[in-house]
């Protein structure tokens, strides 16, 4: 297909000569998009190609930039935000300047570009992604700038759609865009009538999609090498804790305390268990011994940041905490620093974000360090030596799918514990961290109906770790 095929397939796609001349498309094998500048200076490009072949659209390596601006987006106080790139294009014919996401997701950078026009009207997709994109666009973006939304007609996409099937498509789109409505802020009553929110789990019953969570351990308790199997799992679509299957989950485990080396020691029998579970480009894995400054580095900034755009993960796994930083991981300037650049990922790229950390020496399960990091998660596991997993922070949601305790071996270097005493310890343990002080065995099993000897041969069993509790 050459340079004639391309302008012809423009002309069937509603784009005329002069809109294609003003965007500076290029034509050839297949359409360029130029991104442009404010000064007009191609800084990007994206095309799309022609023969049939998926992808569709390609980008060129590097940083791609925040939007895609149509002609006189940059200049114009008024915009429209769409999708794609013949959306720009429908939008610009229709008398609108437009920016293009060309993804599902509006970057805060994005966000502060149209923050500053004094009118947004968003006229994405008519789809899942697109309704997400919309809701992400309004919470960032209500308040700041005169906001309008608009529907798509029934049985559309997006505008690019209802300019390809109209007559006249530069009216059509227009007519679309003028039915607007003007987005207010939601009052009580629109708080209070609106829809109870589903979970949006990314793992069943522990992770949702945006969570944070954190999870500590004393030295030697397995807190890496649960988080490694955590990874493989969900990236072969297993869950974690039920070997239930569910859809996997494209994740990227940064470990920045192993070597190269025992990290493939340690994976290699875990992808041999997933088998044809993982699927390839689904786990992706960094080594990162030397550690990485994340609040005051931009090369190791912009290496996660470029990480998580070519990966496409949805969930990030990273640590241990101290590792993140060249600072003092007890200070605030320090530590406060890498907890904002992780939330700005996560609102970014709408990840989950799992870190590990050492906890402190009193025994509380918290992590080593900052305070702040015991109220950052919405979730905070500490791993015991006995594999009772204990909550150090109340979860900011149900977590319905984390059982009271592991066990070393089995299929997976740790399993759901399923003997009865070890169940038990685990809720000994999590009564112990939701008392003020340590309970007398008849409390214990009183409070969790079960025999007094049974509660004391459990206790035997786990005489150690009991001791420690009493000096907590």
């Amino acid at each position: 297909m050459g340079s004639d095929e391309a302008r012809a397939y423009l002309l069937e796609r509603k784009v005329e000569p002069d809109i294609a001349r003003a965007a500076r498309l290029r034509v050839g094998e297949g359409i360029t998009f130029p991104w442009l500048d404010k000064n007009g200076e191609e800084m990007y490009a994206t095309s799309r190609n022609l023969n049939g072949t998926s992808p569709k659209y390609r980008h060129q390596p590097g940083t791609r930039p925040a939007l895609y601006a149509g002609p006189g987006a940059w200049e114009a106080s008024h915009v429209a935000l769409v999708e794609g790139p013949f959306d720009v294009l429908a939008a610009t014919a229709a008398g609108w300047s437009a920016f293009g996401l060309m993804s599902a997701e509006l970057s805060d950078r994005a966000a502060a570009i149209l923050a500053g026009k004094a009118r947004v009207l968003m006229a994405l997709d008519a789809d899942e992604a697109g309704r997400r994109a919309t809701a992400q666009a309004t919470a960032k973006l209500l308040g700041r700038v005169e906001l309008l939304e608009v529907d798509m007609p029934a049985g559309y996409k997006d505008l690019a759609e209802v300019a390809e099937h109209a007559e006249d498509a530069a009216e059509a789109v227009a007519e679309v865009l003028a039915a607007a409505r003007l987005v207010l802020e939601p009052d009580a009553d629109d708080f209070i009538t609106g829809d109870e929110a589903a979970y949006d789990w990314l793992v069943d019953g522990v992770l949702e999609r945006g969570d944070r969570a954190v999870i500590t351990g004393r030295e030697g308790a397995g807190k890496s090498l649960l988080l490694q199997q955590v990874c493989m799992q969900v990236a072969a679509g297993i869950h974690p804790f039920t070997d239930e299957l569910q859809t996997p989950v494209r994740t990227a485990l940064v470990d920045c305390e192993n070597s190269a080396r025992e990290l493939r020691r340690r994976l290699r029998p875990m992808r041999i268990k997933a088998g044809t579970r993982l699927a390839r480009r689904t786990l992706f894995v960094y080594s990162k011994p030397e550690g990485l400054d994340l609040g005051g580095s931009e090369e190791d900034r912009e290496w996660l940041r470029s990480t998580l755009r070519r990966t496409q993960a949805e969930l990030l796994c990273a640590g241990p905490v101290y590792k993140l930083t060249d600072g003092n991981p007890n200070d605030e300037v320090d530590m406060k620093p890498v907890v904002a650049f992780l939330d700005e990922l996560r609102c970014e790229f709408g990840i989950s974000v799992i870190v590990e950390a050492h906890m402190t020496h009193d025994g509380k399960g918290r992590p080593f360090g900052w305070s702040g990091w015991r109220r950052w998660p919405e979730i905070g596991l500490e791993l015991k030596e006995s594999g009772a997993l204990t909550h150090w922070r109340t979860p900011r949601h149900e977590t319905p799918g984390i059982p009271p305790a592991l066990q070393r071996g089995g299929e997976w270097p740790f399993t759901v514990a399923t003997r009865a005493r070890d169940v038990l310890w685990a809720r000994i343990l999590e009564r112990c961290e939701q008392s003020l002080s340590r309970p007398t065995v008849r409390e214990l099993a009183d409070g969790l109906g079960v025999s007094l000897g049974y509660v004391q041969k459990t206790i035997e069993e786990h005489r150690h770790e009991w001791d420690s509790v009493a000096h907590e």
